[in-house]
């Protein structure tokens, strides 16, 4: 927004004036540990994905074939996201053949992914 400074004097409006626009952008949140590229599973393994961001309060959103990755209230769960600290985890409990695809996780300025 543009924020201004104006001096009265006895009742001059406008006498003197200065002015700034200031431009507030979102932090810049990044991987310091990302996706292994590939993995490879059987069925009825477990699959985790983590990753570790820079900043303790970056959120991530994870992504199967470019699909975001929904958790839905089961009475037998598989998927789950958890975080703690800067740690940010993908746990799929006994995965099926229709596990497979491409996983990906995103913060406001960074993305990996494994195939």
């Amino acid at each position: 927004g543009y924020y201004d400074c104006r001096i009265t004097k006895f009742g001059k409006e406008g006498a003197d004036v200065t002015g700034c626009n200031v431009l507030v952008e979102e932090f810049p949140h990044k991987f310091s540990r990302k996706l292994a590229e590939n993995l490879e599973l059987t069925e009825r393994e477990d699959l985790l994905l983590q990753v570790t961001t820079t900043e303790k309060d970056a959120a991530v959103s994870w992504y199967k074939d470019d699909k975001p990755v929904s958790i839905e209230r089961k009475r037998q769960q598989r998927l789950f996201i958890s975080c703690s600290d800067c740690t940010h985890q993908l746990k799929i409990e006994k995965v099926k053949l229709t596990d497979a695809g491409v996983y990906s996780v995103r913060t406001n300025r960074d993305v990996s992914r494994c195939l």
